[in-house]
């Protein structure tokens, strides 16, 4: 009876670190598509941010959300730190087809956007 071979000493590590490489690739092609599809623009506000533009998980990765083109959208920072991480708009739907923004405080829409930005 011979002894299976000890693994190697790193080998679960060095298999996290490239599986955490390959989904950070394949995560900076959806965000290529997003800048492509909105143009760098905030689809909240509609102004050109260039480089600067934030990309917001709809449904946050925390809760299992995909990095896909339909649940990525491009905001500006003001949009996106004040406006969704503090709590004053609503952002669902696919970003690809219909994106919803609502106001929480009055639970009002202000913004349907059909298609692409």
């Amino acid at each position: 009876m011979s002894a299976s071979p000890k693994p190697v000493k790193g080998t679960a590590q060095r298999e996290r670190a490239a599986r955490k490489r390959a989904q950070a690739k394949a995560d900076r092609l959806v965000y290529t598509a997003v800048d492509a599809r909105d143009k760098h623009r905030c689809r909240v506000c509609l102004e050109y941010r260039g480089l600067e533009i934030h990309r917001h998980h709809i449904v946050y990765r925390s809760a299992g959300g995909q990095t896909t083109t339909q649940n990525v959208i491009s905001l500006c920072a003001n949009c996106h730190l004040v406006g969704v991480h503090q709590g004053r708009i609503k952002i669902s739907g696919n970003a690809d087809e219909r994106v919803v923004i609502r106001c929480r405080a009055t639970d009002t829409t202000w913004a349907i956007w059909e298609g692409q930005a």
